[in-house]
């Protein structure tokens, strides 16, 4: 007697692959939002996990720091701040390259503690160079005050090319974000970041199209670290002096000239994920400047980190599901089963990897873990009851 299929599989089966299929989803999402709250939105965890999946990336623009670290400290005498004169002798070399955009990851605020001809100096490197954006410093304001922002040197801005505003946002101790822009004192701030967009950029003095709007319009955006520290090429302030650095290094490229020394003390945990080689350690240390590199690469690149929509998540977790239930009834017996479902869980991280690299959406990796447990768990519960209720699978 022919049996009586359904989904290609017997009619007890069928009907077994369809309640382990909808009561895995229904499971996973339950073990979602009991682990981790209603709506299951946070999008740390799982931009950890992402960074952990698509491992170091190398820049896609031409980004270097030129640290002013602890020999540079050292030859101007042990102290900060340092002379403005030394950093327009580097501004001044690094100019000579022909840089597309020097961006100095230092509020040079009120007149140089070393005399006029401090500040003078500085004014002529930058402008000489013509292509240099200076930052603003943001201060929080502290038991209910306002929030401020510390502004360069008048004379010192006016002969820069733009002024941007310097802010991270923290979040248990790891720099995640970055502001944009933010409206202090009835003032529209744009960031470090924005500007030198600005500067580099096709979209400077172009109306908001596509991935333009994009970085424009968001206030607050998460920061696309592409690697550890290390990733974006450094050189100290003090060999750029001495001129031991090669001729033609910074040509084209983004130079950001900031503090590195310990003296200094500026430096971020950034979210795990980010190790050598894509590794999964603690949160690691990174210095403020190398954070504003991602930050100028996250804007000058387009490659915002967004979430998924929900629809797509929901099919994704669906198909997921409905696969593990599919390969749970086909093989009633034997270990077969659970591998090829484990094999499902693989793809569904390599399709999460995949779509990270190529959109930058983040597929949340938290879910699908918990629906594909659920449903083996569900599928494997059923058939061990079935058996035990003789249901024969026809």
């Amino acid at each position: 007697m022919k049996p009586n299929l359904q989904f290609g599989l017997p009619v007890s089966r069928a009907s077994r692959f369809i309640t382990t299929a909808v009561l895995g989803v229904l499971g996973g999402y339950l073990l979602t939002i009991v682990g981790f709250g209603v709506p299951p939105r946070d999008i740390r965890k799982e931009v950890e996990i992402s960074f952990k999946l698509r491992g170091r990336q190398e820049p896609q623009r031409k980004i270097e720091i030129v640290c002013l670290d602890d020999a540079t400290v050292r030859s101007a005498g042990g102290r900060i701040p340092i002379p403005r004169r030394m950093l327009a002798g580097v501004i001044n070399r690094v100019a000579a390259d022909k840089p597309c955009a020097i961006a100095l990851y230092l509020v040079l605020s009120g007149d140089s503690s070393f005399g006029i001809g401090d500040d003078k100096a500085m004014v002529a490197a930058c402008r000489e160079a013509g292509c240099v954006v200076l930052s603003a410093g943001y201060a929080e304001g502290v038991g209910g005050g306002r929030d401020s922002v510390i502004v360069p040197a008048a004379r010192i801005s006016s002969a820069s090319r733009a002024v941007g505003l310097v802010s991270l946002g923290v979040d248990g101790g790891v720099a995640r974000t970055a502001p944009l822009r933010k409206l202090i004192g009835g003032k529209d701030w744009p960031s470090l970041a924005l500007e030198v967009g600005r500067l580099v950029t096709a979209w400077g003095s172009a109306p908001a199209s596509g991935e333009v709007s994009d970085i424009r319009s968001p206030k607050e955006m998460l920061i696309n670290y592409i690697g550890p520290t290390g990733t974006f090429p450094r050189v100290s302030a003090l060999d750029v002096l001495e001129g031991s650095v090669r001729r033609g290094r910074f040509t084209g490229a983004i130079v950001l000239i900031g503090p590195t020394a310990a003296k200094w003390g500026d430096s971020y945990r950034i979210p795990r994920g980010i190790g050598p080689g894509g590794g999964y350690p603690r949160q690691t240390g990174m210095d403020g400047v190398e954070v504003q590199a991602n930050v100028i690469h996250t804007v000058v690149t387009g490659k915002l980190i967004r979430l998924a929509p929900y629809p797509v998540l929901v099919l994704r977790n669906l198909a997921v599901a409905f696969l593990i239930a599919f390969i749970m009834a086909y093989n009633a017996r034997g270990v077969t089963g659970v591998l090829l479902s484990l094999g499902v869980g693989l793809l569904s991280l390599l399709s999460a990897r995949y779509v990270f690299l190529r959109w930058n959406y983040v597929l949340e990796e938290t879910i699908a873990s918990w629906c594909a447990l659920a449903t083996i768990g569900i599928g494997s519960s059923l058939r061990v009851f079935a058996g035990r209720d003789g249901v024969a699978d026809r």
